[in-house]
């Protein structure tokens, strides 16, 4: 029996998120039945860039790269030139397989060539910054940062991209001016401390950090990142984090939390006591 392609893959993309949380990984019942249907669909039709694209995706998610990579290759051999924002999906998928490989001059190939098929995309602009800042091209990024925020001037992608680039240039006014303005922005947002944060410790500033990685805990308190971030800069200053989290219990001494946030840090340094 033919298979209707179309419809398949329009089944298969709405019912896998019921079955992400109870089945995990590749050897998962429901992934497996997933990933033969795509192998059904490619027999039928070995040149299908459709399923190519998404069966890489779904490699991806599991983290197998190599695989995804082989059948994102094929999903651009095949696609239509005059399809361009498939390409353009296809191309900024590659990018991000190529970057978790390690390949950013590959990466950054893709995004310029998807980037010259829609110079329009937020997205790829703001991958495209991120890749060039990495490679030291900070000169190309803060002009992507800029063009982001001609397409979306509340960005507060750019702001922190901008930031880090003032950094580098030793500007560490503008540096805090951006951070600043990216936190004005949405200040209910938990994440975009986090972010003003890695900004204060590139300059040093690390008892701002710490004070920063607070207030993201404090406007989210299932902020697991902030949480890690501070255990990270512990490694660097422990005495900076445990004088920020010990401010904090003064401000705030019926916050249990910032106890708990303490206890574990000093235990992790091997500091019983405290």
């Amino acid at each position: 029996m033919k298979l209707y392609k179309p419809a398949i893959i329009a089944m298969i993309i709405a019912i896998i998120p019921i079955f992400m949380c109870a089945q995990k990984g590749l050897d998962a019942p429901m992934t497996k039945a997933v990933m033969k249907v795509y192998q059904n669909l490619l027999d039928e039709d070995p040149e299908d860039y459709e399923t190519y694209y998404h069966r890489a995706c779904e490699y991806y998610k599991h983290n197998e790269y190599s695989k995804a990579l082989s059948d994102i290759n094929n999903a651009l051999k095949y696609t239509p030139q005059s399809q361009i924002f498939t390409r353009v999906e296809q191309l900024v998928l590659r990018a991000n397989i190529y970057e978790l490989q390690g390949n950013l001059n590959d990466a950054l190939t893709d995004l310029i060539t998807a980037n010259k098929l829609n110079p329009s995309s937020y997205i790829v602009l703001y991958q495209k910054a991120n890749i060039e800042y990495q490679l030291g091209k900070y000169v190309e990024a803060k002009n992507d940062y800029i063009r982001m925020q001609r397409i979306n001037n509340r960005s507060q992608e750019a702001l922190i991209g901008l930031a880090r680039i003032a950094v580098k240039e030793n500007n560490y006014g503008l540096a805090n001016e951006y951070s600043d303005q990216a936190i004005d922005i949405d200040p209910s947002q938990a994440d975009i401390y986090v972010r003003r944060a890695s900004i204060k410790s590139m300059m040093g500033n690390y008892n701002g950090a710490v004070d920063d990685l607070i207030l993201a805990i404090s406007t989210d308190n299932n902020n697991t990142k902030a949480f890690q971030e501070l255990i990270t800069l512990s490694n660097t200053n422990y005495p900076a984090v445990v004088s920020g989290l010990s401010n904090a219990i003064r401000q705030a001494p019926k916050v249990g939390m910032f106890y708990y946030i303490r206890a574990a840090i000093a235990e992790s340094h091997h500091k019983y006591l405290a």
